[in-house]
């Protein structure tokens, strides 16, 4: 039975693959193959389980790796304030769109007219409440990043 992988020394992931690199596929079955584990998340790796599970951690590499989750972090934290103030701008412009077509109606217009009027302002309405019911949350977007949350 194979030893069972320790979380990364670097960044402290447990998204190892115990065979996450390898030589160049020609070297298979040869005795130049070579494979070890690494870390999908910071890339990571080790010649071999036992070096990967007794190494201690790099805190230069830990470092990088703490740096770039919070670079992910502020960079959704950052996609989801644009995204909301773009829903919103959005919601505004159907708000508008509404008002303005409501206001061009006049005692004198047919009722097919005003009919279609209303029909038009509704789907406005309708279009800024459905932005704004869009929920804009960053945890998909950092779910993604390396190291996850």
């Amino acid at each position: 039975m194979s030893e069972a992988l320790k979380p990364c020394p670097f960044c402290g992931s447990t998204k190892v693959d115990a065979e996450g690199w390898s030589s160049l596929e020609q070297y298979r079955g040869t005795d130049q193959w070579r494979s070890g584990p690494a870390c999908d998340d910071c890339s990571g790796s080790a010649d071999s389980v036992e070096q990967w599970n007794t190494r201690a951690p790099d805190p230069e590499a830990a470092s990088l790796a703490i740096s770039s989750r919070l670079e992910w972090r502020h960079r959704a934290e950052t996609a989801e304030r644009l995204l909301s103030e773009a829903m919103e701008k959005a919601a505004g412009w159907h708000d508008d769109q509404a008002t303005l077509l409501m206001g061009s109606l006049h005692c004198g217009d047919n009722a097919t007219t005003i009919q279609m009027t209303r029909v038009k302002a509704d789907w406005h309405t309708d279009a800024a409440r459905q932005l704004r019911k869009v929920p804009c949350d960053s945890a998909a977007i950092r779910s993604s990043a390396p190291g996850g949350n």
